[in-house]
């Protein structure tokens, strides 16, 4: 998932000087909040009155205020999700849904806690079988092949079958709030301006045959190319106090705390490549094992 949230990152901005989205609608998009936690409430009203959403595509849930669920209180979640868009006939015009800060993020018991965690799974990856054929696979063990690999034609739910999830989150409302406000359709990214990073520091992977390098320079090196201004990092320092910084993309065996100290372009972007169900955005979580993203 992180992988391709990159690749979805580095599609959008394209390879003009001067690049928009481009749709101006947001139409196609749910917005699913916590009807439990009033911050997460309130994100979701601001989002959709920034984006101009539908009244409609808001889906309020009765879902618990923590981040990890169960099996069975995942199920309720998707339970209210789907019963919704069915009432609303939003099942086939939806392509996108947008998991709003509040909402848990990871299915599994208190294994999902440990470092590697054990037994889990997202919550907005499991939500993008909701109407898939292969829907019966939710909290599976297996795997579904993803049909936007190595796909360059735009999604839609009614070639693939699927709805892409993603989350709008970070430790405050205020991080949040930011992030909506820096990226949108109508704001200009300027590929002679911005910098896109991959940061590879721990020892373990930054040598030029591991495959998180190999990975991070597959991404980069086509921006390279087409006249973005990259920066593959594999000192063991953090970065910081870099300008203009559209894309952050970090692997990391001792995960930061924190926010990268970053100054973000239009539609900055930053997330944690480490593929670990013990993410966490709580302030409160004391212990440094938890991997800490900036925005998802």
């Amino acid at each position: 998932m992180k992988q391709f949230l990159l690749a979805f990152l580095i599609g959008s901005i394209g390879g003009t000087s001067a690049t928009f989205g481009q749709s101006i609608t947001y139409d196609d998009v749910v917005v699913v909040v916590n009807s439990n936690d009033s911050i997460s409430v309130a994100l979701g009203n601001y989002f959709m009155a920034a984006r101009s959403i539908p009244a409609v595509n808001l889906i309020s849930v009765d879902a618990p205020t923590m981040e990890t669920i169960d099996a069975a209180q995942f199920l309720a979640v998707k339970q209210q999700i789907k019963a919704y868009m069915m009432a609303n006939s939003l099942v086939g015009p939806i392509n996108y849904m947008v998991m709003m800060k509040g909402m848990p993020h990871r299915v599994g018991g208190a294994s999902c806690d440990s470092v590697p965690p054990t037994g889990c799974s997202s919550l907005d990856s499991e939500l993008t079988l909701l109407f898939h054929p292969d829907s019966s696979s939710m909290l599976a063990s297996n795997g579904i092949p993803n049909p936007l690999f190595q796909n360059t034609a735009a999604h839609s739910f009614s070639i693939n079958g699927a709805i892409l999830v993603t989350r709008l989150d970070g430790y405050s409302e205020a991080d949040v709030v930011q992030l909506i406000d820096r990226s949108g359709p109508l704001l200009p990214i300027v590929k002679q301006n911005v910098l896109l990073i991959g940061d590879v520091k721990n020892p373990t992977y930054s040598g030029q045959s591991s495959y998180y390098w190999l990975v991070f320079n597959s991404y980069l090196s086509p921006m390279v190319a087409t006249g973005w201004t990259t920066l593959l990092d594999t000192l063991t320092t953090d970065l910081s106090g870099l300008e203009n910084v559209l894309g952050y993309l970090s692997i990391d065996g001792d995960p930061m705390q924190g926010t990268p100290d970053l100054n973000w372009s239009n539609g900055g972007l930053a997330m944690a490549y480490y593929h670990s169900t013990a993410a966490s955005l709580d302030p409160a979580t004391g212990d440094p094992e938890h991997l800490r993203c900036a925005d998802l």
